[in-house]
């Protein structure tokens, strides 16, 4: 059977028609409606009489016994409504379109099967009568305004108590022992007659074994198990409630009502795992206790069952747990000695005796009735005397049961688990501890102020810039402080106490890995904070003079770093800092132009003129060519008489990168980096690299790479045409003949050369790149900008170089990667989610967002875990070409050749 998915649901609700999904709809095959279907006629209504208050309403999905408005549709809500398709039978999903066909006539169509998107809820889908629906029954209803109502009476209703959290009749993670109890899942309850008449007691002679377990789990499903925090908790969501309600119909705070509605689901989960710790967590737990009890352990075969208040150490425990144990007391021996109704009677008003209407009365009747019974059998036996002593019954453990009760508690569990990762409760990140903060705000003021705040939270945290003006505020007056001081104050802390109290060098050693990581936990935040404060400022100047004031500051710090034996861990650190703090400052440079100093508006032109001079040398047109050289010695004149470059030397660019890498990796390979300063003459540059390293604790095979540079002399070496030569000796072919494939395969190869500084393979990768741009190369594709951290690669381009084919969605930001009908991977912009086959799949965590520019990039991690293919950022350019795992193993073997030829040319 198929099964609709929220999202699905809302992705066919679009108001176009011109998207088409090209995901499957999954599980949604037409059932009939079970005869034996429970629906709760206090709660219900036909639809027949409930359709003229919705007349006026479309785009309405109609689940079970739910009818909601495509953008009411929560998470919450759509579950529930799921759950009201087999509690009503009602097993169907339609939906009122105004696509229709005809202007304002809206449309019901099932779309119990539907598999061609928006199209089959048009012109190719399906129509319903709307006679059809008459006969079904409405319990709840979610219009437009996103409130969720009784259908019968319009009232508002809180999600979140549907089902109700303290029914344990109702719970999902107990229906196996409620049904071993009712013998049906419709029951709403079951007497003890019917009970014992479901097991056949009075035939298996169980009865005495029956009556006992009957008591403990009519007790147990009856217990109480709400307390004075659970009674706290569910004013709070009253509360919030109303406020939700407010906030909705307010009309322009739908951002603050889904923060009011997200924090509902936080208490509601704080409530429920308060009730599944009682169930299966706490030291001394319901289900703990029930299975014991119902294994017989207070079950004796005459007389009174055992009473838990002569045992010790129970004192301590909760009201329920007492009253579970306690629930089948009785002295079954003064019962059944009284043979007189009158005394019985006499001694029940007098409050000697319970009722004997009570659960034991099965017992006395079972007992007279075995009497009689015998009585009859012997009744031509004059010698027959009847058994005057007390009847006695061997405990019928009922394995059934407890396995019920023992996959419950597992249930239980699961769900305590779950529903604790979904509460509200603190943490020591600047964000996390402020949404908390906030959050604790709202339930207690229930004011404006707090909710606007809790929701500049969320948005800074999702990194999704809503209420510049709000959220920059909240960053650069509180949360950035909080940020700084968290991070400086942990890199100026010294050792940590636990390091102090060790003794053993290799737990000291990890005290202080520990340490390291805690405080890099704490530099990502501050950078986050920084980069979310930069993105809503709106002048950018400020922004970049903050950043300077900032990187000012840190190369301060890294100067006064306390000598101690975390000195080394912090100075890696902050010089990471420094690092991305230079980089966040070109990111702003680069995204507001007018920024550039004349040095790096100079270095950009000349940038520009060198690859328009390229591509003349690509098409042989000398003439041009040498037009563009004169223009570029003109910039470098006025270059020189700027004074620079501007932005900073490649050089400076290489030891930042050598110094991030540090501090991931105390025992990075910087070799690379020491050599491409040695090709290029920096020797100054060289010797700071290696006094950076000694500082940050760089280890000795790193160290031995840059010295090795440091130790290295420059030759002239090979050529450019002497590579070029050689690199098409390699294939076997001109570089005119080579395929798209294999010219992507020589370029690769010639930009990781380049990258270890040898000079020939730099200008040699320029020559190449401009080949494979003027050619429009498949396998190459602009960089991803925004994220100067890690690498991405572009998911149509790997449609190029590989068998799956690219679609992007813009109206629904999603892209999906489709090879044949069996491989569908579906990405969602801005989200870390992966969903394999349709959206109504369970997703996918990948490494890193996917991200979109012009079209959606995934990490490079994840493009090697689902496709097989990696990139190459190629050398000193904002081009990246895309390899297939075999393109990249050739690319390794080639670029080791090319290396070792010209590292012996220059011997």
């Amino acid at each position: 059977m198929k099964k609709m998915s929220k999202k699905i649901i809302r992705i066919i609700c679009m108001m176009t028609a011109a998207i088409i999904l090209t995901t499957s709809l999954g599980e949604m095959a037409v059932k009939p409606i079970v005869a034996e279907a429970v629906i709760d006629e206090n709660l219900a209504v036909l639809y027949r009489d409930f359709k003229s208050k919705i007349s006026d309403q479309t785009s309405l999905v109609f689940i079970g016994t739910y009818i909601v408005h495509k953008d009411a549709l929560t998470d919450e809500i759509y579950e529930r409504a799921k759950a009201s398709k087999s509690d009503s039978g009602q097993d169907v999903y339609y939906y009122k379109s105004e696509l229709s066909g005809e202007p304002n006539v809206a449309q019901w169509y099932d779309v119990n099967n539907i598999d061609n998107g928006v199209l089959g809820i048009s012109l190719q889908g399906t129509p319903v009568d709307e006679s059809i629906l008459d006969p079904l029954y409405v319990t709840y209803y979610a219009g437009d305004d996103g409130i969720l109502r009784y259908a019968k009476s319009m009232t508002p209703v809180n999600v979140f108590d549907i089902p109700d959290p303290y029914d344990l009749s109702k719970l999902p993670e107990l229906q196996a022992v409620w049904m071993m109890y009712t013998k049906s899942e419709s029951a709403e309850s079951i007497t003890q007659e019917d009970f014992l008449k479901n097991r056949n007691s009075n035939t298996t002679g169980n009865i005495r074994s029956d009556v006992y377990l009957y008591q403990f789990l009519s007790t147990f499903f009856s217990l109480d198990l709400q307390d004075d925090k659970t009674r706290e908790l569910d004013q709070q969501l009253v509360r919030l409630n109303s406020l939700y309600i407010d906030l909705k119909a307010a009309g322009d705070k739908e951002e603050q009502a889904a923060a009011v509605y997200d924090l509902m689901a936080q208490i509601d989960a704080q409530r429920r795992m308060l009730v599944y710790e009682r169930l299966s967590e706490a030291d001394t737990n319901v289900l703990n206790v029930l299975y014991t009890l119902c294994s017989g352990s207070y079950y004796t075969p005459y007389g009174n069952f055992k009473d838990s208040s002569s045992e010790t150490g129970t004192s301590d425990n909760p009201d329920y747990i007492t009253e579970l144990q306690d629930s089948a007391q009785h002295d079954f021996t003064a019962s059944n000695s009284i043979a007189s109704a009158l005394i019985r009677q006499w001694l029940v008003r007098l409050g000697l005796l319970n009722n004997s209407e009570d659960w034991w009365t099965a017992l006395d009747n079972y007992v007279q009735s075995e009497k009689e019974r015998k009585k009859k059998e012997n009744s031509e036996n004059e010698d027959y005397v009847a058994d005057a002593s007390q009847s006695s019954e061997a405990f019928a453990v009922d394995n059934d049961i407890l396995t019920a009760i023992g996959n419950a508690m597992s249930e239980c569990g699961k769900s305590y688990t779950t529903y604790s990762s979904k509460s509200l409760t603190d943490n020591t990140s600047v964000l996390g501890h402020a949404r908390y903060d906030y959050s604790n705000g709202v339930i207690e003021n229930l004011a404006a102020g707090p909710v606007d705040y809790l929701t500049y939270v969320i948005n800074i945290s999702a990194g999704k810039p809503k209420d510049k003006p709000g959220e920059f505020a909240l960053l650069s007056d509180y949360l950035l402080g909080l940020g700084n001081d968290a991070y400086y104050n942990a890199l100026m802390s010294g050792p940590s106490d636990e390091y102090l109290s060790l003794s053993d060098e290799n737990s000291k050693k990890a005290a202080l890995d520990t340490q390291f990581t805690e405080l890099e936990t704490k530099r990502d935040e501050l950078q986050f904070l920084i980069k979310s404060t930069n993105d809503r400022n709106v002048d950018p100047e400020v922004a970049l003079a903050d950043v300077q004031s900032r990187l000012t500051t840190a190369e301060q710090k890294l100067k006064s770093i306390p000598t101690s034996a975390f000195a080394t861990d912090a100075t890696r650190s902050l010089e990471a800092h420094i690092v991305w703090l230079k980089g966040e400052a070109e990111r702003i440079t680069e995204e507001n132009k007018s920024l550039l100093s004349v040095g790096d508006k100079l270095a950009a032109r000349k940038a520009e003129l060198q690859t328009k001079r390229d591509g003349c040398l690509d098409t042989n047109d000398l003439a041009g060519a040498k037009k563009y050289d004169a223009m570029i010695a003109a910039v470098d004149q006025d270059i020189a008489a700027a004074g620079g470059s501007g932005s900073g030397s490649m050089a400076d660019k290489l030891i930042d990168k050598a110094m991030d890498k540090l501090a991931d990796n105390a025992n990075a390979d910087l070799s690379g980096t020491a050599q491409a300063l040695a090709a290029m003459g920096e020797t100054d540059k060289l010797e700071a690299l290696k006094e950076k390293a000694i500082k940050s604790g760089a280890g000795a095979n790193t160290l031995s790479g840059i010295q090795d540079a440091i130790n290295s002399t420059k030759s002239e070496g090979m050529s450019e045409d002497e590579l070029l030569s050689l690199l098409e000796n390699l294939f076997g072919k001109s570089i005119d003949e080579m395929s798209d494939s294999e010219l992507a395969i020589a370029t690769a190869s010639s930009s990781r050369v380049a990258r270890m500084g040898l000079t020939p393979a730099e200008k040699l990768t320029a020559t190449l790149l401009g080949r494979l741009v003027s050619t429009g190369n498949k396998y190459i594709y602009s960089q991803y900008s925004g994220d100067s951290v890690n690498n991405y690669v572009s998911l149509f381009t790997i449609s190029n170089a590989t068998p799956f084919r690219y679609y992007y969605d813009e109206t629904n930001s999603m892209a999906t990667m489709t090879k044949g009908t069996k491989q569908i991977y579906i990405f969602e912009r801005g989200s870390n989610l992966m969903y394999k086959g349709s959206v109504m799949a369970k997703p996918e965590e990948m490494g890193k967002n996917a991200v979109f520019s012009k079209e959606m990039y995934i990490s490079e991690a994840d493009a090697d875990s689902y496709f097989e293919c990696t990139s190459e950022y190629v050398y000193d350019s904002q081009k990246a070409i895309c390899l297939t795992a075999t393109m990249l193993e050739s690319v390794k073997d080639f670029s080791t050749q090319l290396a070792d030829a010209i590292k012996a040319a220059s011997e």
